[in-house]
């Protein structure tokens, strides 16, 4: 692993660079200052009183260079300065390159308290010169890969969220030239903007979509950051619940934003949950037939279902999704934190797809969550970031063997059909859509059984593990009658038959046509 520590005088770098690089094991660490009186043998303070400002910059430059194209793993804590140097800063390209930031106020008392000499901040006000020094590099700044406050936190908290931002890893999805990124980690909301530029997405402007709730908190902050680098940007609310997720509801959003002006190279930026998901890929793929899409989802089921694989689409009276497209993201980013808000009810319903996917593929999903069940519903970024990335690269294999649901893709439906017509069939009231597929699941893995599918053991796992997370397994008495007609209208449906995913074991499965009458009496009776 490698990473530049970036930031202005009293912002932390050294001592948060070295806690840093201990805490990622014991990785080499560099602080460019001290290499660089290594190098002049002279201090820091004599190589500017002897040649300038000039002179420190040109030893500064080749130190950096060097320990950029240095291989292996490496933390350097750079001088606040050292990226305004064009060949230094292309160089720190490579690696992620993280600022930390400090009030001007509060980087003259750190400097004062620390008994140190800094020849920038010398004269007789040196408050107003780190001012204006901060206002000069805050373009450098912001130009990194992620920001990190330090005002009034310990080098540990901010060291904490620094390795947090460096263990973050891309799942891959890859769709050759269309393929993308999917981000799953800490801290990675003040990284979007970064992301987005890095992603040759156009900056003319931006559109964020999302709910009310989430505006709140993080909307603001969105737009803040995203100001630094587009030069409009658009929010529109969407409201919440499926119930909304309508082509009225799309039109509203593809009103405000076609009346705000908007360019193709543009992107729509959905932040919230699998309905703002839905809809803002929804609008992305229809706005001048189809601009860039970056999904921002902020639940765990958005996460680990709706954001990835590019289907986006709206409801319609007669079932759900039956209205839309395939449209694939640009990259997706999944902030772990985001999650710290959800209710142990909605962390439950997100857990159901991230189940499926441990049933249809890979099976050790399954004992990470049996392991981690309490932290897991607790909102826990450490114990949820394994399972959700495995259950996104699960997703990321069979979509790109089969981008458009002609073959294998169907094979991520397992529990939905059942799950659905349960949706519909209460009005996309009352069950969220975690616990339907849950419902469906425990259906089709007793159905699987029974036919010599699906192996016993599975099933009584598989059912046990969705009880342990409160997913509910038996479906409400009072949707059971009205499911019958939602299933028959299935987009899956043909010949009047609908297509029931049952699980194999071995990460196999297998389908069985069967009409929807039967698949309502034998599921739900």
């Amino acid at each position: 692993m490698r990473a530049v520590l970036t930031g202005f005088s009293g912002s932390g770098k050294t001592t948060v660079g070295r806690i840093v690089a201990r805490d990622l094991g014991d990785l080499p660490w560099v602080d460019l200052d001290e290499a660089i009186v290594l190098r002049a043998g002279r201090s820091i303070e004599q190589i500017f009183a002897e040649g300038g400002e000039g002179e420190l910059r040109r030893i500064e430059r080749t130190v950096a260079l060097e320990l950029l194209g240095r291989p292996g793993p490496l933390i350097v804590s750079a001088g606040g300065g050292t990226l305004g140097d064009p060949a230094v800063r292309e160089a720190a390209r490579a690696v992620p390159c993280i600022a930390l930031y400090v009030s001007p106020e509060t980087a003259i008392a750190r400097v004062a308290s620390g008994g140190g000499v800094r020849p920038l901040l010398a004269g007789s006000d040196p408050l107003a010169r780190a001012r204006e020094l901060l206002a000069a590099r805050a373009g450098l700044y912001a130009s990194g890969d992620a920001a990190v406050q330090t005002e009034g936190r310990s080098p540990q908290a901010v060291a904490a969220e620094v390795c947090a931002i460096l263990r973050t890893e891309a799942v891959a999805v890859p769709l050759g030239e269309r393929g993308y990124p999917v981000y799953v980690g800490s801290g990675l909301l003040a990284r979007v903007p970064r992301l987005v530029v890095d992603a040759g997405i156009g900056t003319a402007a931006a559109a964020i979509v999302c709910d009310r709730a989430v505006a709140r908190r993080h909307g603001r902050g969105l737009c803040r950051e995203l100001g630094r680098t587009h030069r409009r940007v658009i929010r529109v609310l969407q409201v919440g619940g499926d119930r909304h997720k309508t082509l009225r509801a799309a039109s509203r959003l593809l009103d405000k934003i076609l009346a705000a002006g908007f360019e193709r190279s543009c992107p729509v930026i959905a932040l919230g949950g699998g309905v703002v998901s839905d809809m803002g890929g929804f609008v992305a793929a229809t706005l001048l037939r189809g601009v860039p899409f970056v999904p921002l989802p902020t639940t765990l089921l958005a996460q680990a279902d709706a954001s990835v694989g590019g289907k986006v689409g709206v409801n319609h009276k007669t079932g759900k999704n039956l209205i839309g497209a395939f449209h694939q993201p640009r990259l997706v980013v999944a902030d772990l934190d985001t999650l710290r808000t959800l209710g142990r009810r909605q962390l439950a319903s997100g857990l159901a797809e991230v189940v499926k996917c441990g049933v249809i593929r890979d099976e050790a999903i399954l004992g990470l969550l049996e392991e981690h069940s309490e932290a897991v519903l607790a909102g826990d970024p450490g114990s949820l970031a394994e399972p959700l990335k495995r259950a996104i690269a699960v997703k990321a294999r069979i979509v790109a063997r089969d981008e458009r649901e002609s073959g294998e893709r169907r094979a991520l439906n397992f529990g939905h059909t059942v799950g659905h017509a349960l949706e519909a069939a209460g009005g996309y009231h009352g069950l969220l859509h975690g616990e339907a597929v849950a419902i469906g699941m425990a259906a089709a893995l007793k159905m699987g059984v029974t036919r010599g599918v699906t192996p016993a053991g599975l099933a009584g796992r598989t059912i046990a593990l969705l009880r342990r997370l409160g997913l509910p397994v038996e479906a409400p008495a009072e949707l059971v009658g009205g499911a019958t007609l939602p299933m028959g209208r299935d987009k899956k449906a043909h010949d009047g038959l609908v297509r029931l995913v049952l699980a194999a074991g071995g990460g196999r499965t297998e389908e069985l046509a069967i009409r929807p009458e039967e698949l309502a009496r034998e599921a739900l009776g």
